[in-house]
């Protein structure tokens, strides 16, 4: 019977003592994570330097780096804000085509490119040296496919070429505008029709051309034009290929590492696309319903405007995972960065205002 009874007790014990052991390293393991976490996403409300009122319903951002002057489509005031960098004040405001969606400039000519989204509202063309609109060049349909034409949804520039690519919002075309000319000098038919609101984008240093289609996922990758051409360039696509997820939106590239970022509004993710190879390398988790994303070359800090949640998302480029999350206003819907200044711009569209923030490193 003492035999049986220290069986049991000595059984009990250990037992006890494995339980225990088990519990303290699970707790031990949560623990960890629980610091891992805080220590790696930072909550950095004070990053927010100040807030600007714009016009109505602010979408489309871009940045001069050269001028410091920041630009902002006004969707429902058919207006372009434009804002000056060095002291956060609003200098100009100049009326556009109707609902002007996207915006860009070519640092190098200090001229400005409009995407107004509507049935004759064309590519608005601004001095940024006078603040006024000097063109409005038509998009048209190809000659020999004329039920193409629609309304401009995008618009991005090769600063080295001068050129300006624009996507419309139903159709299947990119079109070429010559900078010095401001017309259409090139045609790119994408046979994965680019329809919805389109990511596009640019890395200047391999002359590539990225382009998302928000309804189906399909990221499309072209040659870039280098000499003018009228003809219709049926040959420009390198790579049409399907993410996986959708709605995918706006599209971001850092020429330093050839990497594309692209954001998937309905899964809360960023995809990480290599340029090298065109192939999705990395998933990265951020929540919040991202919209709009930009990079900074220098820092390779990359920042994502979440509409779910009114935040901004930092990821690092190194590692690949999220490092902070900013709150800003109610809808931010647009996002764009300063490279030299490493001040990052955040339009809020459903307060109709533009958030200044200071950049990670």
């Amino acid at each position: 019977m003492k035999r049986t009874y220290f069986v049991t007790v000595w059984g009990d014990d250990f037992m006890r003592k494995s339980l225990l052991m088990i519990f303290l390293i699970i707790m031990s393991v949560l623990v960890i994570d629980s610091v891992i976490a805080s220590n790696t996403v930072n909550f950095e409300p004070n990053l927010v330097v100040t807030t600007i009122p714009v016009g109505k319903s602010p979408g489309g951002l871009c940045v001069n780096p050269n001028t410091n002057m920041v630009y902002v489509t006004n969707y429902k005031s058919n207006s372009v804000s434009v804002i000056n960098g060095k002291n956060n004040s609003l200098v100009a405001t100049i009326p556009v085509g109707k609902k002007p969606l996207a915006v860009v400039v070519n640092p190098n000519t200090n001229m400005i490119y409009v995407a107004n989204a509507n049935k004759n509202g064309g590519i608005s063309v601004i001095n940024g040296k006078t603040n006024s609109v000097i063109a409005t060049i038509p998009i048209e349909a190809p000659k020999y496919y004329p039920e193409l034409v629609d309304f401009p949804a995008n618009v991005a520039v090769d600063t080295k070429t001068n050129m300006i690519y624009v996507v419309t919002l139903n159709g299947d075309v990119v079109y070429v505008i010559n900078g010095k000319t401001n017309s259409i000098v090139s045609t790119m038919i994408i046979s994965n029709s680019p329809a919805g609101e389109c990511g596009l984008r640019i890395n200047q240093k391999t002359n590539r051309i990225y382009v998302s289609n928000s309804n189906n996922g399909v990221f499309t990758v072209l040659n870039g034009v280098k000499k003018h051409s009228k003809a219709l360039l049926y040959n420009s696509i390198i790579s049409s290929f399907a993410i996986g997820e959708f709605p995918m939106y706006k599209l971001a590239v850092n020429p330093n590492t050839n990497m594309i970022y692209a954001v998937i509004y309905k899964k809360g993710t960023v995809k990480v696309i290599d340029g090298s190879n065109n192939s999705v390398v990395k998933t990265i988790n951020i929540g919040g319903g991202p919209i709009d994303i930009c990079v900074n070359p220098n820092t390779n800090m990359i920042y994502v405007a979440n509409g779910g949640d009114n935040s901004v998302s930092v990821i690092r480029g190194k590692s690949n995972s999220m490092v902070a999350i900013i709150p800003v206003e109610n809808g931010p819907d647009g996002i764009c960065v300063n490279p030299k200044t490493n001040m990052v711009y955040v339009s809020n569209q459903f307060d109709n205002t533009v958030s200044v923030i200071k950049g990670l490193k």
